[in-house]
């Protein structure tokens, strides 16, 4: 197999538009929309997001919106950058793709293009010096719209910043989160969370929402158990999928990838590290503890948390404090980027209300950060000297919305009342069991409609 033969068994829309229907998933994320936006600028689009979260599906109908639209198929080219034959037919991958493809396939000099053409590049960041390489075609060659994606946060952000700079708009793919997995499941809720929430809106879609409680509550410990990896629909077994999540999505993929392209010596610390992030229960975190609990050295436990954050594997929450050196210094809540993993781990396949409250509130912190990177806001928790805490801290341009998750325990909402108060915060939010209710300027939400509907 020659390389233009290869980007034909590939491409299969160029030979029959209608082939690319077998490669596109029905469910359509919220996500594609904004690829959709943006596909007719001339920056480069990049998706970014853990492996196995269908960025390649967003692509896939990505291609198939422009195919049904009118873009000629041989307009259109994609190609994995991870795929082992095309790395065995060509050393200089990307020119060379680039080259066959204008030369044997369209017969035209790129320079000479009528019409757009769309250049997909999924897991781009499998190419040294794929960054610098876009950059010359794009400046060059402005009848050529790139989207690419990649699964490492670094790699992809970090030389978009350094190459790419005022070319590239950025869209992050996450694991689902319950709003999309309900739509999976046939429940439509709407997005209500915003940096200025509308109590009249909230109370209105509350009591339509309030008619399929029962359900949704009964999906939601579904979702907090299982996770927002979207294969679970296809696996549906609890025992099954903790399986493929520790073997397939952790050890293969996600820490196969990072040990493999970061050149880890020490492969087990690296495991150790997830393994005890995983059976945390919300604790915090230094270095210093984190690498005593791990057995990992002093002198790389840093780096390993930097590269477990690239990868996608783990976030971290800081202390919220308006002096940042402050918030630098202090521990982290660090968390696994999806609580099925978390549960994965643990073995868990059914909770005690204990262990369910620990989860929620993790699904809980998992959701604003989700949140806070898609709307460029950050996410932090809060904890002061005298113990007085809020579990996760949205600051965006306009407010800082302290959110408490009080899920049946007994633990006081100080925390969010002395935030308010210290921090001029507008609203705060508490998430209970009970019923929806306002009071002033603090809305006390049922933790099941909240992650219904951000």
């Amino acid at each position: 197999m020659d390389l233009k033969e290869l980007l034909w068994n590939i491409n299969i829309w160029w030979e029959k538009k209608e082939a690319i229907n077998h490669l596109v998933e029905p469910f359509e994320r919220t996500e594609l929309e904004k690829v959709n936006k943006d596909i007719e600028f001339h920056r480069i689009t990049s998706i970014i997001g853990p492996r196995r979260t269908g960025k390649t599906t967003l692509l896939f109908q990505c291609i198939k919106k422009l195919i049904d639209s009118g873009t000629e198929p041989k307009n259109i080219l994609f190609i994995s950058l991870d795929n082992s034959t095309l790395k065995l037919l060509s050393k200089d991958v990307l020119e060379d793709v680039f080259n066959v493809y204008f030369e044997q396939i369209l017969f035209q000099k790129p320079a000479e293009l009528e019409k757009k053409v769309y250049i997909f590049l999924d897991e781009v960041q499998k190419i040294e010096g794929w960054a610098e390489w876009i950059k010359n075609k794009y400046d060059f060659f402005k009848k050529i719209k790139f989207i690419i994606s990649g699964s490492s946060a670094l790699k992809i952000l970090g030389r978009t910043r350094e190459t790419l700079v005022g070319r590239t708009s950025t869209i992050l793919l996450f694991p689902l989160t319950f709003n999309q997995f309900l739509k999976l499941s046939g429940v439509e809720a709407p997005l209500l969370f915003k940096e200025n929430m509308n109590a009249d809106l909230i109370r209105r879609e509350y009591e339509l929402l309030k008619k399929d409680e029962l359900k949704i509550k009964k999906l939601l410990n579904e979702y907090i158990l299982a996770g927002g990896f979207i294969e679970w629909f296809k696996i549906k077994d609890i025992y099954k999928w903790h399986s493929y999540l520790q073997e397939d999505i952790l050890d293969k993929l996600l820490l196969g990838d990072i040990i493999a392209e970061y050149d880890i010596r020490d492969k087990e610390g690296l495991k150790r590290i997830v393994q005890v992030l995983s059976k945390s229960k919300g604790n915090l975190f230094s270095m210093h503890s984190l690498s005593k609990e791990a057995l990992v050295g002093k002198d790389v436990i840093e780096q390993y948390i930097s590269i477990l954050k690239d990868g996608f594997i783990i976030y971290s929450l800081e202390n919220y404090s308006q002096h940042i050196g402050v918030v630098l210094r202090k521990n982290k809540k660090i968390n696994l980027i999806d609580v099925g993993l978390v549960n994965s781990i643990r073995r868990l396949d059914k909770f005690s209300k204990e262990e369910f409250g620990i989860i929620l509130e993790m699904a809980v912190q998992q959701h604003v950060f989700y949140y806070s990177k898609i709307n460029n806001f950050e996410s932090y928790f809060y904890r002061d000297q005298e113990s007085r805490e809020v579990d996760v801290v949205l600051v965006t341009d306009k407010n800082k919305i302290p959110i408490e998750v009080k899920s049946g325990d007994l633990r006081s909402a100080e925390g969010v009342y002395f935030f308010m108060e210290k921090f001029k915060s507008k609203f705060g939010i508490i998430l209970t069991e009970k019923e929806l209710l306002f009071e002033k300027n603090i809305f006390k939400i049922p933790y099941w409609f909240f992650l219904a509907t951000i």
